[in-house]
């Protein structure tokens, strides 16, 4: 299945289906990055790439909506861990080969949280009709053009000495305090949580090793 040459448009939160599978079968949960394809003909449409990662296995879905890459990826994911674990399924004596069970405490740790919110959603203690992603996006690249080029203008530099340093001169470039406490983890890494202090609720889980790149990587795909 070739889900990146289709052209209509997926219909359904493959996404969180994929989540909910893997919950379900204990295996560690997705991982997605976006990157942008501009095309010399079309500098001004560019093409989405989304790489969606569980363990070893890598898929990926291109559209020309972010959103849309994002789902594309989730549906090839879901294909190829669905039949994996149905093979194993099959054969009880052949342990998986690209979907092994985790013990890591992080991933455990991880998947308990997404589960609980997952419980929470389906008995309306959440509300599931949020803002959407679409919106976030909108919200960043709505922003005034000067604050979109001073933030690019610091997203391009390589005169930043740590991530943490460059993290924190893009949310001053964007005018936006961030919030940053440690929360408790059962990793021996602390986990970081940073909040954005804008008209969006925007908040950041990671260990504090990764927590700046993400916000990095975060803004520079909103603005865009």
């Amino acid at each position: 299945m070739d889900s990146t040459k289709q052209t209509t448009k997926l219909d359904g939160d493959f996404l969180k289906e994929l989540r909910d599978y893997c919950v379900c079968h204990e295996i560690p949960l997705p991982t997605i990055s976006i990157d942008i394809l501009k095309h010399q003909d079309s500098p001004d449409a560019p093409e989405f790439v989304a790489c969606c990662s569980v363990a070893s296995i890598v898929r990926f879905g291109k559209s020309i909506n972010k959103g849309d890459a994002v789902q594309r990826a989730a549906v090839e994911m879901l294909a190829a861990i669905s039949n994996e674990v149905h093979k194993v399924q099959g054969d009880c004596t052949k342990p998986p080969k690209e979907v092994p069970k985790t013990s890591d405490g992080l991933e455990s740790e991880r998947r308990m949280k997404f589960k609980t919110y997952r419980e929470l959603t389906d008995t309306g203690i959440v509300d599931s009709e949020g803002l959407r992603l679409c919106d976030r996006h909108k919200y960043f690249n709505h922003l005034y053009p000067s604050l979109k080029e001073a933030a690019f203008k610091v997203i391009r530099s390589d005169e930043y000495a740590s991530s943490k340093d460059k993290a924190l001169s893009l949310l001053l470039a964007l005018k936006i305090t961030p919030s940053i406490r440690l929360l408790k983890s059962t990793s021996n890494e602390p986990l970081m949580c940073i909040e954005l202090n804008c008209d969006l609720d925007v908040v950041l889980v990671a260990l504090e090793s990764e927590i700046f790149d993400q916000v990095i990587n975060y803004l520079s795909n909103m603005l865009v």
